[in-house]
């Protein structure tokens, strides 16, 4: 167990759960149910009903074109939830969606188990039901669904030449009208007003000739709303709360008096200097007032977009730095929200508070390359990551969210990997690999350590020979710390110089990975190039590695590099690998020989990313990811109880599915898993906690009132600070990151002197007769 622990507390969100369930670190860490490349689905992809976000997506998991996925994302005010589609699609689909005000949500589909015909289906009570049948006996081209104020759907969609328009009366589909005046057209859009009287807004295109039409259905036929016909594409046909009809006719806007469409003031600024690239959405808030979105640029400028609002007969700018793929926009009472898909190819959904967007869920995670470590140094939870410019990062988890400890830019150059580890004194560790040009493999090592000033080398920096692709960093049991990287040479810090240990242990450049027992002799786990890629673990007996037991293990050949071993306090050797169908084996040696751990078996589908990990208590852990359905691998956690491989906590319980996870464990044994979430070249990289309300055990103290906390202030603090609570402190100490203690008071001083301080982070350990504290100190 780790010495020196730093009372960092871990502020944990109000979850209102009893059971333990895997929750996580800081916001809730998936904003979306989605993976892949997305693409927001139907003509309103973000829908939003009584506060409460609904977001379309259809992913392609795998960017293959046979496997598609249909998922909503609902967010109900403090984390995401994820509907998942019962089944997958061999292409996309045309579909549309909406919601009704009772937030059950629909979906209009041609069917391919039921002859490819269109059906409905709704998501209540936790489960997709058909919406009625017999919609159609052809299949349809285009689909349009609403939901009336009745909560009851209306469908527009093709049936040969015709085009229908059925509504639902809770049992039956019942036709309303069918008609070929629609056609030829490029799209058709379905609007109800506020009365639920139906509105069709049509455009179709001769050659590079375009006409706009909008018309009502008066109970018996549709009606042109006056006289339409423009010459220019239409979209976005939206009512006021006294039922009068607004759209975008090409770049300007039209409302209709009763009689004639006519132009209000256009909503875009400088028109002569601004190239308009795209009209987008109106909207009507509930206080009636009217606002534009459109997608621009001034001279050279970025493409942005631009959110208006009209008050009186002048425009009012709203946003005017949003990406160009903010392509959907709602309202719900007076509140913006809006959907942007940069910069990875997935849906990040904002609300505009009034002077900001701020995105809803997902704003703790951390984007990366996908290749980081993870591990709870000194109490504090550390992810180490390729970061901006892909050089090395490091973030801390701290007061609930994360944030960059160090800078962002550690490295030298480009990395290709990093580990993050800490010595029993306290002492972080940070190791990477130095990319020096742009040939693969051409790379050499770097540790670094975490002092007051920064990040510190340790050595030189770039002490290795050419490092290769792939490499190990552990720390020993005093503190030294040690490196393996390609032909399986071993380095270790004596406090003055990067010395060999052993000669090379293995040629070439693969996934081995290193151990100390607690006598801190080495150990390497790996793909035996010598032995035609059998699995191979070898320790180093006196200046020379040997194997272990290379028999007992000649029977299984891994797949892609995949070797793991660990060491626990009673130095038993843990060691696991996938075999060619991709499952785990997980075995332990027992007096020289391997013997299974648990099924010798491990996993039902196919796995390529796992970790070991032996807890404070010796409980051997597995986190690994597990095919599902031929569509996600997520994240799964498994115990071995002594005699079986058990559950922790919920299986599959990543919404999305994960690239690498890492797994280790609080000072009160609290598992924490971090992995990488596949998200086109991108990985956003999250990290949850297992365990009840309050399982971490270093919460912070509350006051008798239950409602306040200590407070120091002011926090960021430049040269004194004081502490206001209810209790007598008896005790105050402040750390710095690193576990050093920098001051003691025991003077219960209202004003503590800390203008000697270094710029950075603090932890201010406050102890009273209620208990002891931490609370986090900023220092300017």
């Amino acid at each position: 167990m780790k010495r020196n622990v730093l009372w960092l507390f871990l502020l944990i969100q109000a979850f209102c759960f009893a059971q333990e369930t895997w929750r996580p670190l800081g916001d809730d860490d998936f904003n979306r149910a989605t993976r892949g490349e997305v693409t927001l689905a139907g003509r309103y992809p973000i829908v939003i009903r009584n506060e409460h976000v609904f977001l379309f997506n259809i992913e392609n998991p795998d960017y293959q074109s046979t496997n598609y996925h249909f998922s909503i994302g609902k967010y109900t005010g403090t984390q995401w939830e994820h509907i998942g589609f019962p089944f997958l699609f061999s292409s996309t689909p045309t579909m549309d969606c909406a919601v009704g005000n009772d937030e059950i949500p629909y979906v209009i589909y041609n069917d391919v188990s039921a002859g490819n015909l269109p059906i409905v289906k709704k998501f209540e009570d936790g489960n997709w039901t058909d919406v009625g049948t017999g919609i159609s006996t052809l299949s349809s081209s285009f689909f349009n669904i609403a939901i009336g104020t009745d909560n009851l759907p209306r469908i527009l969609f093709s049936e040969g030449s015709l085009i229908k328009l059925k509504k639902f009366d809770g049992t039956n589909w019942n036709l309303i009208s069918q008609t070929t005046e629609f056609i030829p057209y490029t799209s058709i859009s379905l609007e109800l007003d506020k009365n639920n009287l139906p509105y069709v807004l049509t455009n179709y295109q001769v050659g590079s000739t375009y006409n706009c039409f909008v018309k009502k259905f008066n109970g018996a036929a549709w009606e042109e709303v006056g006289i339409t016909g423009f010459a220019e594409s239409g979209r976005s046909l939206v009512f006021n709360s006294l039922n009068v009809p607004y759209m975008y006719v090409g770049s300007k806007i039209k409302s209709f008096n009763g009689s004639t469409w006519e132009n209000i003031p256009a909503p875009f600024p400088g028109i002569s200097m601004l190239a308009v690239m795209s009209p987008l959405n109106l909207f009507f808030s509930n206080s009636d007032d009217l606002y534009a979105t459109f997608a621009g640029k001034l001279y050279t400028n970025p493409i942005v977009i631009y959110v208006m609002k009209l008050v009186g007969s002048t425009w009012q700018t709203i946003i005017n730095n949003g990406f160009i793929n903010d392509q959907v926009y709602g309202f719900s009472g007076d509140n913006l929200y809006h959907v942007s898909i940069v910069p990875s190819l997935q849906p990040k959904v904002y609300k505009y508070t009034g002077t900001q967007s701020t995105v809803l869920g997902n704003q703790n995670n951390i984007s990366g390359n996908g290749n980081h470590d993870f591990s709870i140094c000194n109490g504090i939870p550390l992810v180490a990551y390729v970061g901006p410019s892909y050089k090395a990062a490091v973030s801390m988890f701290s007061d609930n969210t994360w944030t960059v400890l160090g800078g962002l830019y550690i490295s030298e150059n480009e990395i290709s990997m990093p580990v993050i580890k800490s010595g029993t004194d306290g002492t972080i560790y940070l190791a990477y690999n130095n990319k020096l040009s742009t040939t693969a493999g051409d790379t050499k090592i770097t540790v670094k350590k975490l002092t007051a000033s920064g990040w510190t080398p340790v050595g030189p920096v770039n002490f290795s020979l050419s490092a290769g692709e792939l490499f190990d960093f552990k720390v020993s049991h005093t503190n030294e710390p040690y490196v393996l990287y390609m032909s399986g040479r071993v380095q270790k810090f004596d406090g003055t110089n990067w010395v060999f240990i052993g000669g090379s242990a293995y040629t070439g450049d693969t996934d081995a990975r290193l151990a100390l027992d607690t006598n801190d002799i080495p150990y390497i786990a790996l793909i035996d190039p010598s032995n035609s890629g059998h699995i191979a673990v070898k320790k180093l007996n006196g200046t020379a590695w040997e194997y272990v037991d290379q028999a007992g293990l000649s029977a299984y050949t891994s797949y892609e590099y995949r070797a793991r071993i660990v060491v626990d306090e009673l130095n038993t050797i843990y060691l696991g690998f996938t075999d060619s169908a991709k499952k785990i084996h997980i075995k332990k040696l027992n007096n020289g020989a391997w013997e299974s751990v648990g099924s010798d078996l491990f996993s039902n589908g196919s796995t390529d990313q796992f970790e070991l990990a032996v807890d404070h208590n010796n409980v051997l852990y597995l986190a690994y990811n597990e095919l599902q359905n031929s569509f996600r691998t997520e994240a799964k956690v498994k115990r071995f109880n002594g005699s079986s491989w058990e559950y922790v906590g919920e299986p599959n319980f990543s919404p999305t599915s994960i690239v690498q996870g890492k797994i280790d464990f609080s000072e009160n044994n609290t598992p924490m898993v971090s992995y990488s979430s596949a998200i086109s070249s991108y990985r956003d990289i999250s990290t949850r906690y297992f365990g009840e309300l309050n399982a971490l055990g270093i919460n912070e103290h509350q006051l008798d009132s239950g409602s306040q906390k200590w407070i120091l202030s002011p926090n960021p603090v430049t040269n004194t600070f004081s502490i206001e609570g209810n209790d007598q402190i008896q005790l105050l100490e402040i750390y710095d990151l690193t576990g050093k203690k920098i001051l003691t008071d025991t003077t219960n001083s209202t004003n503590i002197d800390v203008s000697f301080f270094c710029s950075g982070i603090y932890v201010v350990k406050i102890k009273t007769d209620n208990g002891i504290s931490a609370v986090k100190l900023i220092k300017n």
